[in-house]
């Protein structure tokens, strides 16, 4: 009970800051959309792809084990900090070393300069994610939300003024060094755990028996996320990878909204009830079907609407991204329950299936990829979003499988949403061929068509399938249940 009590309290922060937050950065796309070219957008997927995997290198699956261990002995703390921090500064230096290689890899100069700044990133970030773990720990997930709203509110403001002075591509890279500096300075001044002045092998063998399988999988899945980006840049152009980025982005930033306060509560209440298995079953079941039915009718709206809401919002140069954006999704629905997975296999202790299924993958999807770039972009965002949607379906069976939970089960408790779906696609279609409202304000008809598409599926959700409605309508009451 005192769980529940304290996931209620401190998750509704988390959630609403996540709302918050994933609005801000939608705000801040449409304003640098306008005062960026599709070529700065391109070069900061490029070199941030590149960071991101190499701080998932830094992490080694250790905040995942903090989270994951009942019972942490000083000796346990204090080897993880060490460790951490050496991984980390070698990483630096890595990076730094490497820079002018992947620059002339890549044949352009400016990601040489791009990867020396992001070297720092790289440091700060897995300082950050030590003492976030904590937190999380905790379950202060109230105080997770506060830092997060205020360090990325700073970077946000700082980033569009940036862009109006005409920083171009540091637009993006300043705000970002800046926001992991002070998210590791805050977390580290909140925990306000130091490691002692030893090193316990003994300890790093227990950390390193379970948070290698966690890194090994986390390190694919970053690579699986930012492959695409690489193959474009290597085989197509900077601005071609500008448009594949700024769609990928769209689509992962509605995504986030859903996961990432949601990933942060998943990992410490799955830990808590693995030994539980019918209430594991009953909050993964839950789950799926309200991260689907809240997502399915916003893709499908997004979908329908690209071609209207693009150039309306973002400009009319962004109109070559439109079909990617389309693509991914697709993607997005799949994207949504993907991040169950990993803190579910996380929690019972089984996170080498991961590292397994992502490892397979890896290789599959880039080589896909690297043959249907002669479709240009748009074959290598339809092998991206295919591949990586069998991906998540695949693994997500294996996952409950060895939870103990009926994955076809799953499915079909979801099914019943295609009625209310269909209902919503056919007035929208209906509404976007009639003649008359050509003559309106592209601007009010994607509101229009938005408004009318949530209701339609909301009424018919309600009228077609009235108890999971009204289950729906309290969720946390029925996941506390």
């Amino acid at each position: 009970m005192a769980i529940t009590k304290d996931i209620k309290k401190e998750s509704s922060w988390l959630i609403a800051s996540s709302v918050f937050l994933k609005l801000l950065q939608f705000a801040t796309i449409v304003i640098l959309s306008r005062l960026l070219q599709p070529d700065d957008f391109g070069l900061f997927g490029l070199s941030y792809a590149m960071a991101e995997v190499l701080a998932i290198f830094g992490d080694f699956g250790i905040t995942t084990f903090l989270i994951y261990k009942d019972d942490l002995s000083k000796e346990l703390i204090s080897s993880a900090i060490w460790t951490s921090l050496v991984i980390g500064i070698l990483l630096m230096i890595t990076t730094i070393l490497a820079a002018p290689f992947f620059a002339e890899y890549f044949e352009n100069d400016m990601l040489r300069k791009i990867m020396y700044v992001f070297s720092f990133h790289i440091l700060f970030i897995i300082i950050a994610n030590i003492h976030m773990a904590f937190l999380q720990k905790r379950m202060a997930f109230k105080l997770i939300a506060k830092i997060n709203t205020s360090v990325l509110i700073l970077g946000s403001l700082l980033s569009i003024t940036l862009a109006f002075l005409g920083f171009g591509i540091w637009s993006f890279v300043i705000p970002i060094i800046s926001n992991s500096f002070l998210l590791a300075v805050i977390s580290w001044s909140q925990t306000k755990i130091f490691p002692q002045k030893t090193f316990s092998f003994s300890a790093f063998k227990e950390i390193f028996a379970y948070s290698k399988y966690v890194w090994m999988g986390d390190v694919n899945s970053i690579a699986l996320h930012n492959v695409g980006l690489l193959v474009i840049g290597k085989y197509l152009t900077i601005e071609m990878l500008g448009y594949f980025k700024f769609a990928l982005n769209l689509v992962m930033a509605v995504v986030i909204l859903f996961q990432e306060a949601n990933a942060r509560i998943f990992m410490p209440l799955f830990t808590h009830l693995r030994q539980e298995k019918e209430k594991l079953s009953y909050i993964v079941v839950k789950l799926f079907r309200y991260l689907v039915i809240l997502s399915a009718p916003l893709f499908i709206l997004l979908i329908m609407l690209a071609d209207t809401l693009i150039p309306v919002i973002f400009g009319e140069k962004w109109m070559p991204a439109i079909p990617a954006f389309q693509i991914f999704c697709v993607f997005g629905i799949f994207a949504v329950i993907s991040r169950i997975i990993p803190a579910l296999l996380n929690a019972i202790g089984r996170p080498a299936l991961r590292a397994v299924y992502t490892g397979i993958s890896i290789p599959i999807i880039t080589i896909l990829m690297i043959l249907l770039t002669r479709y240009e972009m748009l074959g290598v965002a339809m092998a991206y979003a295919i591949a990586n949607s069998l991906f998540v379906l695949l693994i997500f069976g294996h996952a409950t499988r060895t939870a103990e939970i009926s994955h076809l089960y799953i499915i079909r408790k979801t099914l019943f949403l295609l009625s209310p779906l269909s209902i919503m696609v056919t007035f929208v279609f209906a509404l976007q061929n009639i003649d008359y409202f050509n003559t309106i304000s592209p601007f009010i008809l994607i509101c229009l068509y938005g408004i009318v598409g949530l209701t339609t599926y909301i009424l018919s959700f309600r009228f077609l399938h009235r108890e999971a409605f009204y289950n729906m309508i309290t969720p946390l009451k029925d996941l506390r249940r």
